[in-house]
């Protein structure tokens, strides 16, 4: 998670939100294989409450990639700064928007 949240700080403006959704997507993806991985040997682990894949995934990405410090105030300074840009009749990533505001939920 470190190298992402690295090159998202070196990203600015518009750029971030959608290269935010790109490594959102990857991540998924490979959290999917991961899981995939993880289901025969479902049988053999004990039941315990355990957290998902999906939720440990969202987890890590929240805290790595949007709750550190300099990345959270980044984040929504650009998100604010799209919703002034759709205010002022100009176009906006609404699929980016989207998924950080899913992903803040």
């Amino acid at each position: 998670m470190q190298p992402i949240r690295q090159r998202l700080l070196r990203t600015d403006g518009d750029e971030l939100l959608a290269a935010m959704a790109k490594d959102w997507t990857f991540l998924m993806d490979v959290f999917i294989k991961v899981k995939d991985f993880f289901i025969p040997l479902k049988k053999y682990i004990t039941r315990q409450k355990l957290k998902s894949i999906y939720d440990l995934q969202v987890e890590v990405f929240k805290n790595e990639c949007f709750l550190a410090n300099e990345m959270n105030q980044k984040v929504i300074t650009t998100m604010l700064k799209q919703v002034q840009k759709e205010r002022n009749g100009e176009n906006m990533d609404r699929i980016a928007m989207t998924n950080m505001v899913l992903l803040i939920d």
